[in-house]
């Protein structure tokens, strides 16, 4: 098994608490580069027939290296194949507390409102959250334009994966 965390410390950190105790101090195009890891494995799990379904940051490691810093996606517990996804039934009581943003931020509105199936459309919300919420803690207006885009509350005016990949390459060369 292999390590993922500060490799001189010991230490792991999950990208929420990276991001909340800002304990990486980075520039704009290392955090661009771990947007890119993230939507990276995104990208090779949905190619290979699966979702994620619980794509948020304490499900994200930050692997410290000598060279750069690593997202790493970890909990693979709710992978689901494509072909069989998963439901989430969501009481009214706790619709109600979805919209109020105090539960389950991470679900895509058309699986907790109306009970629609995960999808390739649902990890790139869950995609889009993280993406938004790097950009507002680190200053990045595109991220956070990014992550907007792939929040759209209709699912099939989000961006594919791919498109994504190309709007964070765009935005890291424009960082050079």
């Amino acid at each position: 098994m292999q390590f993922i965390g500060n490799h001189t410390t010991g230490k792991a950190t999950t990208l929420f608490k990276a991001l909340l105790d800002e304990q990486l101090d980075l520039a704009p195009m290392q955090w661009v580069r771990i947007a890119i890891d993230i939507s990276m494995s995104i990208s090779i799990i949905h190619e290979k027939g699966f979702l994620h379904n619980d794509l948020k940051e304490d499900n994200i490691l930050m692997d410290v290296l000598p060279d750069r810093i690593h997202a790493r996606l970890v909990d693979l517990g709710s992978l689901s194949l494509q072909s069989f996804p998963i439901f989430r039934r969501f009481t009214d009581g706790q619709k109600v507390k979805y919209k109020n943003g105090d539960i389950f931020q991470h679900i895509a509105p058309e699986c907790a409102y109306w009970g629609a199936p995960t999808s390739v459309d649902s990890d790139v919300f869950q995609l889009g959250r993280i993406t938004e919420n790097i950009g507002y803690t680190c200053g990045i207006a595109g991220l956070k334009r990014l992550g907007g885009l792939c929040k759209q509350a209709n699912p099939k005016k989000r961006p594919s994966i791919d498109e994504v990949l190309k709007i964070l390459h765009y935005l890291l060369y424009s960082l050079w």
